[in-house]
């Protein structure tokens, strides 16, 4: 961590007068657990700080927050006075309703992430760790450079974060300091039982019902077996219900399949929006993929949208993850 930056971020969070904390469309637990985090050290230090989304928390991460500390919005409570921080995004298209008030931003804007940013405007002060197995690692690393005593509060949503983009570490970007990390966490009052009890142990029946329906359906890609993927429908969402369904714990069974490399969920939010979530195992990798459809992440777990249904979006997206895993892996064998 590069003592300048994290001296800057601390003169920049103490000269604000409004602070606002973002994360990506569909906010999972590592970009929301990370804002979470720094929002209540903010809040602790007397600083005037808001954690907004694009939409309402999900009911798996209901247990992570109090009431108000998570709110909607939709750009309209940025001005230049704002101290914008964003996490988790590498491509300012996954803000959704807060890209345009974001890019036309002239005032201070802060990014803490472990993809590649590259494309991020060069005024902001980025804190970016792409060998990084989750933004709040990142987080906290910043936390330990300002000498920042993690309290159990504040552990809590960094720790579930970072199990949650580490695949509880499975993925690839586990690292010996990822478990150290995770260590720390554990020491400062985390209860990792409990944690992972109130992740997995509380599907609703209509929840499991329909994943049971998607999975059923699962194919392998009929030109490249190693391509599998599931479609959810919006009907089937609303008998989940709001939260009642963890889609993206619900793509990783694309890459469970004995042979898949990479696979695919499609998502209908309506007649014209799929969300794309894309999974691979290993060395290949899906990003290459996603950032082609304007989407972005990283090498094992990245997502994109497409301008349309999960029918209309089947052919020309597996037509182009078919095209990127070719590229790396050569040509199926035939059988």
């Amino acid at each position: 961590m590069n003592p300048d930056n994290s001296k800057e971020f601390g003169r920049l969070v103490d000269e604000a007068t409004s602070i606002v904390h973002l994360t990506h469309v569909n906010p999972d637990a590592d970009g929301t657990g990370s804002a979470l985090a720094m929002h209540r050290w903010l809040v602790g230090r007397g600083r005037p700080s808001r954690v907004l989304l694009t939409e309402a928390p999900t009911r798996a991460l209901s247990f992570l927050h109090e009431e108000g500390e998570l709110e909607v919005g939709d750009g309209s409570e940025l001005d230049e006075s704002t101290l914008v921080i964003v996490y988790d995004v590498s491509n300012p298209a996954r803000l959704g309703c807060f890209q345009e008030a974001v890019t036309a931003h002239r005032g201070k804007a802060v990014l803490f992430d472990h993809h590649d940013a590259s494309g991020t405007d060069d005024s902001w002060l980025c804190f970016v760790d792409e060998g990084a197995g989750a933004t709040s690692q990142v987080v906290y690393e910043l936390f330990e450079s300002l000498g920042v005593e993690v309290d159990e509060r504040l552990a809590v949503p960094l720790y579930v974060a970072l199990i949650a983009d580490t695949g509880s570490f499975n993925y690839g970007k586990t690292t010996p300091r990822t478990h150290e990390i995770a260590g720390h966490l554990l020491a400062a009052g985390v209860d990792p039982l409990a944690i992972h009890g109130l992740m997995e142990g509380r599907h609703p029946l209509e929840g499991l019902r329909v994943a049971g329906e998607v999975l059923g359906k699962m194919e392998q890609d009929a030109e490249d077996s190693r391509i599998a993927f599931a479609q959810l429908s919006a009907s089937q969402v609303a008998r989940a219900g709001r939260g009642g369904l963890d889609s993206l714990h619900l793509v990783n069974y694309t890459i469970a399949i004995d042979g898949v490399v990479a696979g695919v969920l499609m998502s209908e939010v309506s007649e014209d929006l799929t969300r794309l979530s894309f999974r691979s195992k290993g060395d290949v990798s899906v990003v290459e993929t996603a950032r082609e459809l304007g989407g972005g992440g990283h090498r094992n777990a990245a997502g994109a949208s497409f301008p349309g249904t999960p029918d209309q979006a089947r052919g020309p997206v597996l037509s182009t993850l078919r095209r990127h895993i070719q590229s790396q892996l050569g040509s199926p064998e035939k059988s």
